[in-house]
């Protein structure tokens, strides 16, 4: 609900996480700073591997997760997206996911 109070900010969503007490999802906003040039880049990237997350295409999303990261090895979102997405083949979750 903020952000939509605050069209002015560059921002981009890094998870959907469900609040105890709620049923619906709440979405989570990082602010980009000005100095953030990186992020702010890659941000149309970033969109489209976090947009085929919350879609399930885990395939996709591990493939434009693992490029984010060759730009940006110090972006700790991308880090810890790319790491769920290796745990969840290592459980069996998605087989179709190549490495």
């Amino acid at each position: 609900e903020t952000y939509r109070h605050c069209p002015h900010l560059m921002v981009r969503e890094i998870d959907r996480v469900t609040v105890r007490g709620r049923s619906r999802p709440t979405t989570l906003y990082e602010v980009l700073l000005r100095s953030d040039h990186k992020k702010r880049e890659t941000l149309p990237l970033f969109t489209e591997a976090i947009t085929a997350l919350n879609e399930e295409k885990r395939q996709i999303a591990f493939q434009l997760f693992a490029k984010l990261q060759k730009i940006n090895p110090d972006d700790k979102v991308v880090r810890i997206h790319g790491d769920r997405l290796v745990s969840k083949l290592r459980r069996g979750i998605n087989s179709k996911l190549d490495i």
